[in-house]
């Protein structure tokens, strides 16, 4: 906003939120998704080339340009530098949390 003087109007509101949402979609951003189920569960972790045990119910972040690359699974970033392989049908997406 401009000055103390400036009058919000349900334009100028708009114009504000039109170009932010603009900006937002020009973004590369990506949703977030949830581990479906509960309970604990193991995964394959790409980086350690191991099993790692990770609760169900958690927020991932899926990376899509990587889903070509390993067969019939999805590549998805979990935190603790954690990029594990699940099956497409585990994967709730919740959008912009």
């Amino acid at each position: 906003m401009g000055t103390k003087n400036d009058k919000i109007t349900e334009k100028s509101l708009m114009e504000k939120l039109d170009s932010y949402m603009a900006n937002m979609a020009k973004e590369k951003t990506l949703p977030y998704c949830i581990l479906s189920g509960s309970g604990p569960s193991m995964f394959y972790s790409i980086g350690d080339r191991k099993m790692i045990c990770i609760n169900r119910g958690v927020e991932v972040v899926h990376v899509p340009q990587y889903d070509n690359v390993y067969k019939g699974k999805h590549v998805v970033y979990r935190g603790d530098s954690y990029f594990i392989l699940v099956n497409p049908d585990d994967l709730i997406n919740i959008g912009f949390n």
